[in-house]
């Protein structure tokens, strides 16, 4: 008698639980840093994702999977009300004019925690952004946690090669 994986049993206990909904098993995956300038590390790959944000889109749309007495497509349309009215009002503050809620019908997000942050997020942002102009979507960057800043200020190289120092440049004044 074949014996199954843990990660198959899994897949069988979802599918009997949530009929039609059926998540991937688990894969590990020994990722390299790629050697070649400007070369960035993409799973699934870019011309992919593109493809599989609409096909899970359209996989969700009209789920009828019950989530306490909501339908998944329900308390997906009330999130995406929810999410983007938060990020037009704190946007629209953060611009100091008023901007509209955007109407496109797929909404992409990323997120990070509420400071400056390193190239490898911004490469992330600008896939995001390049996706979203793509597929005619809705771009959202999520602050993920509530951390307050530690500072308001970046520290960057300076000085000489004989005699380097850091030195702290404030983009924001000290609240």
């Amino acid at each position: 008698m074949p014996t199954q994986s843990p990660s198959s049993a899994a897949s069988d206990a979802c599918a009997e639980r949530f009929p039609g909904v059926v998540e991937r098993p688990w894969q590990h995956r020994t990722l390299r840093v790629p050697r070649e300038q400007g070369a960035i590390v993409a799973l699934p790959s870019l011309d992919r994702a593109a493809q599989r944000a609409v096909e899970n889109a359209q996989l969700l749309s009209g789920r009828s999977i019950d989530v306490q007495g909501k339908s998944l497509s329900e308390l997906r349309t009330w999130a995406r009300e929810e999410v983007l009215d938060a990020a037009v009002r704190f946007t629209s503050r953060l611009r100091g004019e008023t901007i509209a809620i955007p109407q496109r019908s797929l909404l992409l997000a990323d997120g990070h925690q509420p400071q400056l942050f390193h190239t490898g997020v911004w490469a992330k942002n600008f896939v995001l952004a390049g996706l979203a102009e793509r597929l005619d979507a809705t771009p959202l960057h999520l602050i993920v946690d509530t951390d307050t800043f530690s500072s308001t200020g970046i520290r960057v190289p300076t000085g000489s090669a004989a005699a380097p120092r850091l030195e702290t440049i404030l983009y924001d004044a000290p609240q």
